[in-house]
């Protein structure tokens, strides 16, 4: 982690609209009065949002969970750590979610 960005985050979490948000217990990404969004209400969410922006494939919730274990491959963050982000117990079901990105690349240009 660069200095700057370390500046920034603790920017972030000490900034008093973070602290309100942090102390009510909405400690989830996606959440409804300090509870997690069920999956119906958060794929309904995902539906809107798609629709209001104009993209016409099918997102689901699950779609975003892949999409955040790609990202933190290709940012870097190691298999493992990769693993306990996404709660798995076997790493081979991580490796499932992640392929290796020239794997990856190769699917991509399947779907093209």
């Amino acid at each position: 982690m660069t200095p700057a960005l370390a500046i920034e985050l603790a920017r972030y979490v000490n900034h008093p609209d973070y602290l309100r948000y942090a102390n009510n217990g909405d400690e989830y990404l996606f959440n409804h009065k300090g509870r997690p969004m069920s999956h119906q209400k958060l794929s309904r969410l995902i539906k809107t949002l798609c629709s209001e922006s104009g993209i016409e494939q099918k997102v689901t919730p699950h779609d975003l969970r892949r999409t955040s274990g790609y990202l933190m491959q290709a940012g870097g963050m190691n298999i493992i750590a990769i693993q306990k982000q996404l709660g798995h117990e076997i790493l081979a079901t991580t490796m499932r979610y992640v392929p290796p990105l020239v794997d990856l690349a190769k699917i991509l240009q399947e779907t093209d």
